[in-house]
């Protein structure tokens, strides 16, 4: 468990943030925001992957959403953003970089694939907060 201090008005209250934490630990979630795009992207092709292998998703999907990962995302400058830091300004600069060279199709694809990632760790953040009041 890494070293990580909780505090609160109380020591119930304190003990109470500490046990959500690690709830989270557990299931996996508790540092998704503290990933960059690059790293998040991978957590989120996994997923897809995932649903390929259940037959929720077709394999040509997942291979352009692959694709489109490792062409355009992986190495610009926004793959070392923070997920908590990303900003629609970020989003556009990289639209925009791509314009001159790609076709409208293409920069359709990288964005859809942002705001499918995105739209993924909203869902995950909400489902997230679900299970925890549920913990309790």
């Amino acid at each position: 468990m890494p070293a990580k201090e909780f505090t609160g008005k109380t020591k119930m209250e304190a003990k109470a943030k500490l046990d959500d934490y690690k709830f989270l630990i557990q299931i996996g979630e508790a540092n998704t925001q503290n990933l960059t795009i690059a790293e998040y992207a991978i957590k989120f092709l996994y997923h897809k992957e995932q649903q390929v292998k259940r037959k929720r998703l077709k394999q040509s999907t997942y291979d352009r959403l692959e694709t489109t990962f490792n062409c355009h995302i992986r190495n610009h400058s926004i793959s070392r953003i923070l997920i908590c830091d990303l900003k629609s300004r970020d989003i556009q600069l990289l639209l925009d970089s791509k314009q001159d060279d790609y076709s409208f199709s293409t920069i359709k694809k990288i964005y859809l694939f942002l705001h499918s990632m995105i739209k993924h760790e909203k869902k995950k953040r909400i489902s997230q907060i679900q299970r925890c009041l549920d913990y309790f």
